[in-house]
């Protein structure tokens, strides 16, 4: 599992995804968490990275709101 803070949506966030996918392997699962601060919404993250498409079979990512993380 790896976990990638994302402040924009782009091409820096299509790289820091694509890293992510290299670092956790086929299977592997990959975190994206929109800062709070965000100029995007949590449905434009959820919609960025659905039309991602990684370059490892199996990989799966999961979009949570900074905010809902515990303190």
């Amino acid at each position: 599992m790896d976990v990638k803070r994302i402040s924009g949506l782009g091409r820096n966030a299509a790289g820091d995804l694509a890293k992510g996918v290299r670092q956790v392997g086929p299977g592997g699962q990959v975190i994206v968490v929109r800062p709070a601060n965000s100029n995007f919404t949590l449905q434009e993250y959820q919609n960025f990275v659905n039309n991602f498409k990684p370059q490892q079979p199996g990989v799966t990512f999961r979009v949570v709101d900074e905010a809902a993380l515990p303190k």
